[in-house]
């Protein structure tokens, strides 16, 4: 009978022993499969190879990844505000989502990258290859686009407020619709452009070379066109004598504010480990 108690409670526990072994099992399983947020990631922990990184959602805000090499990296939904990509390579990297408001990507190289509703606000892109970008309708408001290579770039309905875009190469990129509201466009190469029913208020295209442009319904209310070459403003609004009336029946006095941005703006926040 003793043997009989020992040998059943022995069966007991390799059953429970056994059925403990799945349930771990199975929940190990779970853990594998499971997506963890990238919260509390921290630059210095993204070292070694990033190419084909998966790092959708992390949080990288002042992330210093300088130089790195981010080719077809999955970037989606993550926050690289203020984040130091200057010479960065992002080819064919998926930033869709993507906050990089007031980024630091000097420099860097997005070619074939997706940008679909991506953040880049304020963000410095001076010198950026941007070749055939997708950029309809992205935020860019006062991202300083100097010596950018915007070549065939779709800026369609893009917010260029305040941007820079001095010695930006624009061959073959479609401006239409988009708000160059007080845009530094100094010297810019815009000939042949389709400019139709871009906002140009107050936006500075001294030197501008708008031969051949199409200007129709674009707003060019309070635009300094100082030394404008070839243009053909018929159709324009806001350029009085040249154009179409402005379609409001008094123009404001105070418009054109007291602090014209300058051509060298540069951000006034710090970047860090530049």
């Amino acid at each position: 009978m003793v043997v009989f108690l020992a040998l059943m409670d022995f069966l007991l526990f390799e059953r429970f022993y056994f059925m403990l072994q799945l349930y771990i099992m199975e929940q190990n399983a779970k853990i594998k499969r499971r997506r963890f947020p990238l919260q509390n990631i921290k630059a210095s922990d993204l070292t070694g190879d990033l190419r084909n990184a998966q790092l959708k959602g992390a949080y990288l805000k002042r992330a210093n990844l300088r130089g790195r090499d981010l080719t077809g990296a999955n970037l989606r939904d993550v926050t690289l505000i203020e984040a130091n990509l200057s010479g960065a390579n992002l080819t064919g990297a998926n930033l869709t989502g993507a906050n990089l408001s007031g980024a630091n990507l000097s420099g860097a190289n997005l070619t074939g990258a997706n940008l679909t509703e991506v953040n880049l606000e304020g963000a410095d892109l001076i010198g950026a290859n941007l070749i055939g970008a997708e950029l309809k309708g992205r935020d860019l408001t006062d991202a300083d686009l100097t010596d950018a290579d915007l070549t065939g770039a779709d800026l369609r309905d893009a917010d260029l407020i305040g941007a820079i875009l001095t010695g930006a190469i624009l061959t073959g990129a479609d401006l239409t619709g988009a708000d160059l509201t007080e845009a530094d466009l100094t010297g810019a190469d815009l000939r042949g452009k389709d400019l139709t029913g871009a906002n140009l208020t107050e936006a500075d295209l001294t030197g501008a070379d708008l031969t051949g442009a199409d200007l129709t319904d674009a707003d060019l209310t309070d635009a300094d066109l100082t030394d404008v070459i070839g243009a053909n403003f018929v159709g324009a609004i806001g350029v009085y004598g040249r154009g179409k009336k402005r379609k409001t029946n008094k123009r404001k006095t105070n418009k054109r504010k007291t602090n014209k941005r300058k051509t060298n703006k540069r951000k006034t926040n710090k970047r860090i480990n530049e």
